[in-house]
Formats: structure tokens, C-alpha cells, sequence
């Protein structure tokens, strides 16, 4: 196929070359080397995408830094069983397409790559093959067998989610409150009731239990919260938000948003609660604090949600992925009382 140039379609005297550049990806800079032509009538530099795409280098650094799956090792998970595409896609919960994107080199959302993650265990693939009805009776049948020779299958993906998180004592990284997987579980749904990006889900969590300690001395879930970059962010919360999509307890679906300075597009997650939040696990001032904090942050988006919480004394104050203490309440930029001219 001839290469010419996007502009003025010259072919002539095209000069090859490369440089280091900086790619972002998800907010984060890694150099790559981009290989590139000039053209000599117009002074065009273009990439030649079908011979070396510098999106793909940037997004294997990021997976690199993520411990993220490679498309390769989702393609021999796959290949093992004998799966194809579509019969995974359909276990797991997927779109017809976001498998097949995945394993020829778009990066895949953290959500997903839980999934695929949980997946690779024999007992919980197990499980899913079981529980799909997506499948044949035969051909589920069939996998299932080839599955049960890699395992035993007696530790069920859900044993995590329905014992709970094994951690410390209560403390004051969770708000001297042991973890209940039970509030946590309905706090999501409260939230996510009408929709929720993820990234404001989980500052929307972090609110109502620091505002509930700094108000009541003692956290709603007893979550810890990490300070990662986009803000406050619940243990673990990748996992919970898998588990609950494959109960189908949350629907998960992809946003798309536009690629910063002429990069790729960015796909983003908006959870809707499926179930109902059971509001009488939680007290009555819990529960005052949940929908205070959801109706104080309604018309908030999630970078301006995000930005909020970057402010806070407890994110400023906490070192790169370290748990934040509730001990920093005292002045969270959180009133009582909703800002006037903010939805009711």
C-alpha cells in the first residue's frame, strides 16, 4: 500500500524519523518513542499507524505500572479453555466487542481487568460458567469439565464478598468501625441509584464516612481510603464494584470522552444500581449523612468532585497510597447544610 502524506497526499521523498515524546495515558506520562515520516513538499509529520502505533507502547508502560493484564495473556487465558470471544464476553458480562478490543491492544478499564483477573482462577471461572445462561446446556457442560481438572472448585468467587474483608481492628484508618461489607454494599447502591461515574462514587463514599466521624465520632462502613491521584478512593473498591456487577446487583456501562490535546479517546465507567439501597441497615442519622452527602454533591461532575477532595486535610496530609485518617476531620470542607442555589 502506498504511503503518502494525510495533506497533501505526496509520496515522494518521504523522510523517516523518531523522537521520544511524552504520552499520556489516564493522566500519567511515559516517554515512548514515536517513529514517524516527513514530507518534503509540506512539512507534515505523520505516523504510520499500521507499522507502529505509539498509543500501544504507552498503554503497555501503563499496564507495566499497573501490573494490568497484557492482551497476550487475555488471549492464552482465553485459548485454554477453548472459549471463544463472544462465549467470555457473555460469562463475564461483557460487550460483544470490549473483549476483542482488549486482546488486539486498547487498555482495558481497571472494572474489566478485575473481572478477567477473578476469572483466571479455575474455581472462579467455575462459577461463572455455572451461572451463565448465556451457554448451551452441552457446551456449558463441556467447559465446565475441562475447567474442574485445574481445580477443585470449592472457593466460590463471591467467598470474599459474602464473609467480608478479613482486616485490622477498628482504628482510626477506619473509623473505629470494624468493616461491614453490608453498609458498604448499600451505601453503593444508595449512590448509584440514578447513575454515578465511578470516580464520584467513590469520593461520594469517602464524604459520608469522614463526615459522619467528624459529626459522630464513628465511620458508616468502616472502608478505609486510600489517597490515590484522582482523589480518596475505598479498599479494594474495584473488586466490590466487580462482584456487584456480576450479581448483577450494579450495571455497569461505558462513557466515552474526548481525548485530551488530539489523544485517543477515553472510556470511563457509570454505574446504575440495579437493586434497591435496603435503607434500614443504617440508623437514622447514617442515613441522613448518605443522602445529605449525595444531594450536597448532585450537580457535581467527577473531576470537580474529585478536585474538591484533593483539597481536603486528610488528602493533603496523606503520602501517595496511604490509608488517610479519619483523624482529619475536624476540617473537612463539608457543612450541614447545602450551598444556596445547589439542587434540593
Amino acid at each position: 500500500m502506498r504511503l503518502s502524506c494525510p495533506v497533501c497526499d505526496n509520496s515522494a521523498g518521504l523522510e523517516a524519523a523518531s523522537d521520544v515524546r511524552d504520552m499520556t495515558v489516564r493522566g500519567e506520562s511515559y516517554k515512548v518513542k514515536v517513529e514517524y515520516h516527513r514530507c518534503p513538499k509540506c512539512g507534515e509529520e505523520f505516523v504510520d499507524s499500521s507499522q507502529h502505533d505509539p498509543f500501544k507502547e504507552a498503554y503497555e508502560l501503563y499496564r507495566s505500572q499497573h501490573s494490568m493484564l497484557r492482551p497476550e495473556e487475555i488471549r492464552a487465558f482465553r485459548r485454554r479453555y477453548q472459549l471463544t470471544q463472544a462465549e467470555l464476553a457473555s460469562i463475564l458480562g461483557l460487550g460483544g466487542a470490549t473483549l476483542s478490543r482488549y486482546e488486539t491492544g486498547k487498555l482495558q478499564d481497571e472494572t474489566h481487568d478485575t473481572l478477567l483477573r477473578l476469572a483466571m482462577t479455575p474455581a472462579n471461572l467455575h462459577d461463572l460458567i455455572a451461572a451463565s445462561d448465556a451457554l448451551p446446556a452441552a457446551r456449558r457442560e463441556h467447559l465446565l469439565a475441562a475447567v474442574e481438572q485445574d481445580c477443585d472448585c470449592v472457593s466460590p468467587m463471591e467467598r470474599y464478598f459474602r464473609l467480608g474483608v478479613a482486616r485490622q481492628e477498628p482504628d482510626e484508618f477506619t473509623g473505629f468501625r470494624r468493616f461491614a461489607t453490608d453498609r458498604f454494599v448499600n451505601a453503593i447502591l444508595l449512590f448509584a441509584q440514578d447513575g454515578v461515574l465511578k470516580t464520584k462514587l467513590n469520593k461520594l463514599l469517602f464524604y459520608a464516612d469522614f463526615l459522619h466521624f467528624r459529626d459522630f465520632a464513628v465511620s458508616i462502613t468502616g472502608a478505609r481510603y486510600a489517597r490515590i491521584p484522582f482523589g480518596p478512593a475505598p479498599e479494594d473498591y474495584d473488586l466490590f464494584f466487580a462482584l456487584l456487577v456480576k450479581q448483577q446487583s450494579l450495571t455497569v456501562e461505558e462513557v466515552q470522552f474526548i481525548g485530551f490535546a488530539g489523544g485517543p479517546d477515553v472510556t470511563g465507567e457509570r454505574y446504575i444500581a440495579a437493586t434497591p439501597s435496603n435503607h434500614s441497615i443504617f440508623s437514622e442519622a447514617e442515613l441522613e449523612t448518605l443522602l445529605f452527602v449525595k444531594r450536597y454533591f448532585r450537580d457535581y461532575g467527577a473531576h470537580r468532585i474529585s478536585e474538591c477532595s484533593h483539597e481536603e486535610e486528610g488528602y493533603v496530609r496523606t503520602g501517595p497510597g496511604e490509608w488517610i485518617s479519619y483523624e482529619h476531620t475536624s476540617s473537612l470542607r463539608l457543612g450541614r447544610t447545602v450551598p444556596q442555589g445547589q439542587s434540593q
